[in-house]
């Protein structure tokens, strides 16, 4: 349930115009055409943004990074710590089997070929 005021035809209309491409969501609404979802949960921010990735360590498969945001509009600083686990898509479906998910479906991002991987799984 999206918050109330994202629900105001007028507002989206804005947001829209201010956010010219969101080619991203096309993956997102070609998977609940297809069924394969009944959700889907899109997190953003307002305002003009500074930021930037910094690694901090590898260690193997595990990358960490800081990922500071400045919002331009009062100044405010959000820092973040991230920790990503970087495999091969024969290690992905083989852990997820392992799991107990079937099915798995591994296509490009659409907007991001070559960058990113969209994992569908069964459970």
């Amino acid at each position: 349930m999206p918050d109330a005021i994202f629900s105001l035809p007028r507002l989206a209309g804005v947001y829209d115009a201010l956010e010219s491409d969101r080619s991203d969501l096309d993956t997102y609404l070609d998977l609940a055409a297809e069924g394969r979802v009944n959700a889907v949960l899109d997190v953003g921010t307002e305002g003009l943004v500074e930021d930037w990735v910094e690694v901090t360590k590898v260690d193997r498969e595990l990358v960490t990074f800081e990922s500071p945001t400045i919002f331009h509009s009062d100044g405010g600083r959000l820092d973040s710590t991230s920790t990503l686990r970087f495999r091969t898509q024969g290690a992905l479906r083989s852990t997820l089997a392992e799991a107990g998910f079937g099915a798995v479906e591994i296509r490009d991002l659409p907007y991001a070929p070559t960058r990113g991987w969209l994992v569908l799984a069964t459970a």
